[in-house]
């Protein structure tokens, strides 16, 4: 498996939901923290997204590698768009992406980096609930997951 990944994680007006990926992110181990690069496209959102100076300071505190991308005109449902444009532009050949809705704890991350992956694959993964309180408002999503690991060069 690679040594580091880059996450792609879409952003559209919904601060309160990037919050909860952030307290999710804020748990992760020093292992992950150093080997999982976030890149977060906001997808033409009316307020642009921003860090702010605590925001940075976490990022920096933690030593995950961070880049904000936007997209200028807002396209309705463009979340593919934001997921292309972050596989283009992510730093690390590995790439996994993710709904804003999907949330990576440590323990998944750990057994990611672990994966004996092949270059040519893509892997899926399906969406789980541990009792992550994040998660809680998800049972009864009705849209399809779109959670995946690839290599960029397949």
């Amino acid at each position: 498996m690679p040594e580091r990944v880059s996450l792609v994680h879409p952003y559209y007006k919904d601060r309160n939901r990037l919050d909860l990926q952030m307290s999710v992110w804020s748990q992760w181990s020093e292992r992950v923290c150093k080997n999982v690069d976030i890149t977060i496209v906001d997808d033409g959102s009316p307020e642009p997204f921003v860090l702010t100076a605590s925001e940075e300071a976490f990022f920096e505190r933690k030593g995950i590698k961070f880049a904000i991308f936007r997209i200028l005109e807002d396209q309705r449902w463009n979340t593919p768009g934001a997921l292309n444009l972050g596989v283009l532009v992510s730093p690390q050949p590995w790439v996994l992406f993710q709904d804003s809705d999907c949330f990576f704890e440590s323990h998944m991350w750990e057994k990611i980096l672990d994966l004996d992956h092949p270059i040519n694959k893509i892997g899926k993964f399906d969406r789980q609930r541990y009792g992550n309180p994040a998660t809680e408002n998800l049972k009864n999503n009705r849209y399809l997951n779109c959670t995946m690991l690839m290599h960029k060069h397949i």
